[in-house]
């Protein structure tokens, strides 16, 4: 069975809200109401957070964060229609319109590392290759910077991180492992800048006759100079 499809969502409204200067105490409380009464009406939880503001409305993995100028988050497909029909019975706001910002995939993280295996294993290591590939030996690029580019280029959009991945994400440890296995193999080098703060790694793909000594080095032969 497929899974669902969520689409990363924000429902416009207007509720009188400015920024900077919000609403008054009387129309906030009036809003919240009317929102906690409309959703819970509809089949929806509310989920008060931690430290008060806005609240959540959820029906299974479907998540808004309820502000007085739209509200936002996963939401599944099929409900996008339900949610603005329910937002058009609105009478301390008013309904604008939907903005959808593109698909969220319900993943572990074993399936979205799977994921990455399957699409661009028989690509990665060219693409490792041409990023970190300098015109001279006694140059590199900054290694972190150009796999946070790489990582960034193949994350997929999960309900788990919407919008951002941290260093222990699925797509950063597929990136790395394939970055060392190049490494191991002697394909890119690596090497160190000396700063203030400590060494910055560095990294460039290794040349023709880098891999040729490897290889031959590998092959238990001797390189010819």
């Amino acid at each position: 069975m497929d899974k669902p499809i969520y689409t990363d969502t924000y429902f416009r409204i207007e509720s009188g809200y400015e920024w900077g200067r919000g609403m008054s105490e009387e129309k906030t409380e009036a809003f919240f109401a009317e929102i906690r009464n409309l959703f819970s009406q509809n089949g929806f939880t509310i989920e008060e957070r931690k430290y008060g503001g806005c609240p959540d409305v959820v029906l299974d993995k479907t998540r808004l964060y309820c502000h007085p100028q739209e509200l936002s988050g996963p939401v599944r497909k099929e409900l996008i229609e339900r949610i603005e029909k329910i937002l058009t019975q609105g009478t301390t706001f008013r309904y604008l319109r939907t903005d959808t910002y593109g698909e969220l995939l319900d993943l572990t993280e074993e399936e979205e590392l799977a994921s990455y295996h399957e699409v661009h294993d028989r690509t990665i290591e060219e693409v490792l290759r041409e990023v970190f590939r300098t015109r001279a030996r006694n140059l590199y690029r900054y290694r972190e910077q150009v796999l946070e580019g790489i990582a960034g280029k193949l994350r997929i959009s999960t309900l788990r991180e919407r919008n951002s991945c941290t260093s222990f994400s699925p797509v950063w440890r597929y990136v790395r492992e394939a970055y060392g296995k190049m490494v191991a193999k002697g394909e890119l080098i690596e090497g160190y800048k000396q700063t203030g703060s400590g060494k910055l790694p560095l990294c460039r793909t290794a040349t023709d006759k880098e891999l040729k000594t490897n290889k031959q080095k590998g092959d238990g032969t001797k390189s010819e100079e």
